[in-house]
């Protein structure tokens, strides 16, 4: 079995480790959905767990996924709210693996890494990744069409933004293929280097090509991520029926791909809600907030709920319903209250439904 330390000075470990350090704790969610996306990936398991630190609770994920003879298991754990730690390791004790079976190893975590920066909204995560390799050769396997990523993700963390800009711009000429992963790339960290920078016209038009390239790739996920993120630059202009209509599209997707499993479709509705309510459409905005809470009825993540009461409370403040939305307020904190206590008591972090 695959560990992660030796288990006493005297004995040797043979293997790769691969960590990163995040600034904030992903989405379990999304991180399991990546996982499943990767080619040949299989048989993939995973719990959370919730322990009290000093002066908060901290998460941690850990998964479990098989593609042929090969079993990995990485981990992400929450140190504080700023700091999050990501690990992959294929190592042994005593036992030095075949260079295959290092290769293989390497080239999947790879792919997992890659899925979950695409997937789970963290540009320039495979920049942060360090790797250790312990008793074992392991050679470079960048493709040189990551090299202007890696530099733009570089500079993008430095925020010299124009610099990360000029290589994005010049990656995006030399890849004339539309359906290469690393187009993609540019494009989403184009858009958040426009929105850092404040740049909304720029950002507007990489969301939209962004849009148009996830469409090409099929990758429903990070299609929604990329709807998500263009009506968001949308309703920052104050384009609001723009917005709408990307929301709408952003439901709709959600409704066709993950139907009534999960928390997608809700949610997808809950963004639009808001947009009705930002232009004073009460009636429809109110409809969609019940409508996601209908649907939301039995789901394991309860956080969910809270959020569609509070948001629907907003609505209510603003149309002089005040008794009624402090009821919602109040509705809302019991839930997660009782959310929070039931993660405590069973030490396991459940509201994770998948799509």
């Amino acid at each position: 079995m695959a560990l992660l330390f030796a288990l006493a000075a005297c004995e040797q470990t043979y293997g790769v480790v691969r960590r990163a350090t995040l600034t904030s704790y992903p989405s379990p969610e999304c991180v399991v959905q990546a996982v499943r996306q990767v080619q040949g990936v299989e048989s993939v398991d995973e719990f959370h767990r919730t322990s009290q630190g000093e002066h908060a609770e901290k998460r941690s994920q850990n998964i479990s996924y098989r593609r042929g003879s090969l079993e990995l298991q990485p981990g992400v754990f929450e140190e504080s709210p700023e700091r999050t730690r990501w690990i992959q390791s294929y190592a042994f004790v005593n036992r030095r693996p075949a260079r295959s079976d290092v290769d293989a190893a390497r080239a999947l975590m790879m792919a997992v890494e890659q899925k979950v920066e695409e997937s789970c909204g963290i540009p320039g995560f495979r920049q942060l990744v360090r790797e250790t390799c312990q008793g074992v050769e392991c050679e470079s396997q960048q493709l040189p069409a990551e090299a202007t990523l890696d530099r733009a993700r570089s500079a993008y963390s430095r925020r010299d933004y124009d610099e990360a800009l000029a290589l994005l711009q010049s990656q995006l000429q030399e890849l004339q293929d539309p359906q290469a992963s690393e187009r993609g790339e540019a494009l989403e960290l184009a858009l958040r280097v426009c929105e850092r920078s404040e740049r909304p016209d720029e950002a507007l038009a990489y969301a939209s090509e962004w849009v148009e390239w996830t469409k090409r790739s099929g990758e429903n996920l990070t299609l929604a991520r990329a709807l998500s993120a263009k009506a968001e630059t949308l309703e920052a202009l104050g384009r609001l029926d723009e917005a709408r209509q990307v929301r709408l599209e952003a439901l709709d997707l959600a409704k066709k791909t993950w139907g009534t499993s999960g928390s997608f479709v809700a949610l997808a509705r809950l963004a639009l809600a808001d947009v009705l309510r930002a232009q004073s459409a009460y009636p429809d905005a109110e409809a969609q907030y019940i409508e996601a809470l209908t649907e939301l009825e039995g789901k394991s993540n309860r956080f969910h709920t809270a959020w569609v009461l509070e948001h629907y409370a907003v609505l209510l403040d603003q149309t002089g319903r005040h008794e009624e939305a402090q009821r919602l307020r109040a509705r809302a904190a019991v839930i997660e209250a009782e959310a929070d206590a039931a993660s405590e008591a069973s030490g396991i972090w459940k509201d994770t439904p998948l799509p």
